[in-house]
């Protein structure tokens, strides 16, 4: 019987993630919003306090669901309504 060596499952991070969490460090907040089309459909953006520049939704997303990026509290119903993320403290 061959045994194989386990794999380590431990998340790469891609460039346009980290790009979106290097921005955070550096004092920047990742800022939800939310577009209404005119055909009736809502549309999430994201952008970033104080510069103003946009961000990709998925880049976004994806900081936010590996734990890269946090809360920072403002949401009316706790941090699953937030809609501003910092760099995490752990980073």
């Amino acid at each position: 019987m061959i045994f194989r060596e386990k794999r380590s499952k431990k998340q790469t991070v891609p460039s346009r993630v980290q790009r979106v969490v290097d921005r955070c460090k550096t004092g920047e907040r990742l800022c939800k919003s939310f577009f209404l089309k005119n055909t009736g459909t809502v549309e999430v953006e994201f952008h970033f306090e104080p510069s103003g520049k946009r961000c990709g939704p998925k880049s976004a997303e994806q900081a936010i669901k590996m734990g890269l990026l946090s809360p920072l509290g403002d949401g009316l119903f706790g941090n699953e309504t937030s809609q501003q993320f910092g760099a995490a403290q752990d980073q």
